[in-house]
């Protein structure tokens, strides 16, 4: 497993909205903190790998001895604030690009 990871807040399952980013999402882009993301083995509160980069299995978790659990976009800003490799990896998951009302509308005229 990669160099374990300080976790500095309680995971928790995050309410079922989206909201703007705290500097994670860039330009109109939502931030869907209820998405699941993957699995992160924790272990005495430090993460020591995730399913969505390859570097723990639910295998490797239980053999450590550690505790397997889902985490969401809002648990990764977290648990991850300070990783820009790991926020990068999951931009295309945890960040929306909605259509414009007016582009929206543009191609309901052009019909």
């Amino acid at each position: 497993l990669a160099d374990a990871v300080s976790v500095s807040t309680t995971m928790k399952t995050g309410n079922l909205r989206s909201r703007s980013s705290r500097g994670f999402c860039s330009g109109s882009a939502i931030f869907a903190s209820n998405t699941a993301v993957g699995h992160v083995c924790l272990k005495e509160k430090r993460a020591l790998g995730t399913s969505n980069d390859g570097t723990a299995t639910k295998q490797e978790c239980d053999s450590l001895g550690g505790s397997y659990e889902l985490y969401t976009c809002e648990d990764a800003e977290n648990l991850f604030s300070n990783n820009t490799e790991m926020k990068a990896s999951i931009k295309d998951i945890c960040c929306i690009t909605l259509p414009s009302a007016r582009s929206s509308c543009q191609r309901h005229k052009k019909k």
